[in-house]
Parts: structure tokens; C-alpha cells; sequence
């Protein structure tokens, strides 16, 4: 959900610095690398978090390709952007949180246990504050 929160406040950035409400795009960069931070972070662990991404879950490897298409959408819309079409930026931000949503949804879907025993599915979603 963090990353939801994330991909708004880059919407929020462009849309103030499309309509000239701030001249500096350090804000606008700063939110677009946390939100690619965070993704890789989760993909593939670091920081103190697990990587999330285990082979057996399909489902999960299908959806964040698909998270993935949605970023490079939005980031080529907001690129795109002028006063007169924030509307595709909006709605490329829609597919992306239709995106995000269905990942963490497939997130809370509790992973087939490991043959030998080890509690994976336990310790990444502690990790995530499950």
C-alpha cells in the first residue's frame, strides 16, 4: 500500500509542476525513485526486507510484470503530460493501482509450504507487517 501512496504523491509532484505551481522538479525525482526504490526493494529484498518473489508463486511473478507495464505506462504519460491532458496521467495512475492492488491481494494468499519445512510464508509477511 505504501507503493500506491507513493505512485499518487508522483502524480501530485507532476501535476504541480506541469501547471508552473513549482519550478523545481527535485520533489517530483525524489518521489519517482523512492517509488522505484521500494519496488525493487520488494521484488528483490535488501534493507532489512525479505525478497517476495519466490518461484513457486507464478501468480505473483505474473502480476508484478504486470505492476511493472503499469509504471512504464504512468512514467510515459506523466512525461507526456500538459495541462490539457492530465486526464490519460490519471488514468494511466488508475492502472496502476488496479495493479497494485491485485499484486497485494495475491500477497495475502498464503504460500504452499516449503518441502522442507522452513517457515518462508511466516517470516515474509512478518517482515511486511502482516
Amino acid at each position: 500500500l505504501r507503493q500506491i501512496t507513493r505512485a499518487r504523491q508522483v502524480l501530485g509532484e507532476a501535476l504541480l509542476y506541469t501547471l508552473g505551481l513549482t519550478e523545481s522538479q527535485e520533489r517530483l525525482q525524489a518521489v519517482t525513485e523512492a517509488f522505484q526504490a521500494g519496488h525493487v526493494r520488494l521484488r528483490d529484498g535488501g534493507g532489512g526486507v525479505p525478497k517476495i518473489l519466490l518461484p513457486e508463486r507464478q501468480d505473483i511473478l505474473d502480476q508484478w510484470l504486470r505492476v511493472d507495464a503499469a509504471w512504464i505506462e504512468f512514467q510515459q504519460q506523466k512525461q507526456d503530460m500538459t495541462a490539457d491532458h492530465v486526464t490519460k496521467v490519471e488514468a494511466a495512475l488508475g492502472g496502476l493501482v488496479l495493479s497494485l492492488r491485485a499484486l497485494v491481494s495475491l500477497l495475502a494468499v498464503p504460500d504452499v509450504e516449503d518441502e522442507d519445512g522452513f517457515p518462508w510464508a511466516a517470516i515474509i509477511y512478518s517482515s511486511l507487517g502482516g
